[in-house]
């Protein structure tokens, strides 16, 4: 996949047809692409969901006004296949839409957010180059140019002072880190030095006592942000691009299989990542700032003991049922001393479980996913039918073999108010997924 400038038509007529540019755009991505972590960056914090990419061309804004209704003709089957790919690409956009949504801003402008977000990432924008002798150097302002728009895309600059913790508190001075001299390597394989100095360098930085006590300083939701963008502003002080230093470090384990040492800082900097966060999270939880349970003695949570429920458990929603509400995990489970769970669950295998957030994206009750509306049409396939499945838009060969086990399904972090997938469709490889239309370019009869 070519990360290059990417040519976004200026013809478009409608929404609907910018969804399908999107959902087209998303389906090409490969795993190895640099695009990738930019796309898992969006989610990384709320800026995305709540306001629209001021990198996004003018070319979004006039196809997608703000007026524009989700469940209108010629919008509503390309906008949630759409919605489907999106949620294929980063399943934490389910959990954003959940918190969000209608909390802070409707459904309509939740996804016009993030949508706009995902056309910058996209169909990025060429900055504009002036002529010779108009002033300053080219290839300089072209630079800026790009920062700026990328800067303004991810929205992984988090500002000190705006985002501390609950009652407005300040977060602490960020780690920082001075940029090598000279011209970054924006291009070829980073040589071995390079990787073992950012590898043992950053590793170093994360799970410093600064670092660990400036991201617990911010709200959880905005640590694995900072993080990240720790990760890349330490590339530059590396003397490499971020973008393609992203793009290289994604290469390591096949570049340097055979060599033990960077292997080994290679597994130590990917520790850190995590160490780092979760460390802060505990040091935040035992200073009272809370992980985000529900209220005290059961108030303002969605479900009672006993009540049926489903919860998300790696990429599959298990059956269960609520047998405490606002637990208080034991000390040997390793949880944060003074942190409180929702939920404990326990599922139908038995197991024990526990909820970390009441939201929808991670548990919700029995059955919601399959209700039936009778006022939608009836799906032309009835459960238990083996079926094919479309996987990628626009791609002829790559089908693949399932079975129907619901109908009228409403995926995690779709809106509800109409848009619902005929389909939820088992695979024969295990995997549940949704047919965003009824037809046979999406789904058909073996």
């Amino acid at each position: 996949f070519q990360r290059g400038p990417a040519r976004f038509s200026l013809a478009m007529s409608s929404a609907g047809t910018l969804c399908k540019e999107l959902t087209a755009r998303l389906a090409s991505i490969e795993s190895t692409s640099a695009l990738v972590a930019d796309l898992h960056l969006l989610s990384s914090s709320d800026a995305a969901f709540l306001q629209p990419s001021t990198a996004a061309s003018p070319a979004f804004a006039a196809a997608w006004p703000e007026e524009q209704q989700l469940d209108e003709e010629g919008m509503s089957e390309p906008f949630l296949a759409l919605a489907a790919a999106a949620l294929e690409a980063d399943a934490r956009v389910q959990k954003r839409c959940g918190r969000l949504v209608p909390k802070k801003l409707s459904e309509a402008t939740f996804w016009r957010n993030y949508s706009s977000a995902l056309h910058a990432v996209l169909f990025p924008q060429e900055p504009a180059v002036p002529a010779a002798g108009a002033g300053g150097d080219a290839a300089a302002a072209a630079e800026s140019a790009a920062d700026a728009a990328a800067e303004a895309m991810t929205k992984l600059r988090l500002s000190p002072s705006g985002e501390g913790g609950e009652g407005g508190a300040a977060a602490l001075p960020a780690p920082s880190f001075a940029r090598a001299a000279g011209d970054l390597q924006s291009s070829g394989a980073l040589s071995r030095e390079k990787v073992l100095r950012f590898a043992t360098g950053i590793a170093a930085v994360l799970m410093s006592d600064g670092t660990i006590d400036y991201l617990a300083s911010l709200p959880p939701e905005a640590m694995p942000a900072r993080c990240i963008a720790l990760q890349r502003e330490y590339l530059e002080h590396c003397g490499i691009e971020q973008e393609h230093g992203c793009a290289e470090l994604a290469k390591v384990p096949q570049q340097f299989g055979g060599d033990s040492e960077v292997l080994g800082a290679f597994r130590g900097f990917q520790q850190a990542c995590r160490g780092a966060v979760q460390s802060a999270i505990m040091t935040r939880a035992r200073g009272g700032g809370g992980m985000g349970g529900g209220g005290g003695g059961g108030g303002g949570l969605r479900f009672r003991e006993g009540a049926s429920v489903e919860c998300l458990i790696g990429h599959e929603w298990r059956d269960g049922v609520v047998v405490a509400t606002n637990f208080t995990p034991p000390a040997e489970s390793g949880a944060p001393e003074g942190w409180v769970a929702p939920y404990q669950v326990k599922l139908a295998t038995g197991e024990l479980v526990l909820a970390p957030f009441d939201e929808e994206a991670i548990i919700r009750e029995h059955g919601a996913a399959s209700r039936v509306d009778p006022s939608l049409p009836p799906p032309r396939y009835a459960v238990g039918t083996k079926v094919a499945c479309r996987m990628r838009p626009g791609d002829p060969g790559e089908w693949a073999d399932g079975t129907v086990v619901g109908h009228h399904y409403r995926p995690p972090g779709v809106p509800r108010h109409a848009l619902v997938a005929p389909y939820q469709i088992k695979l024969e490889s295990g995997e549940l997924i949704f047919a965003p239309a009824d037809n046979d370019d999406t789904i058909r009869k073996r």
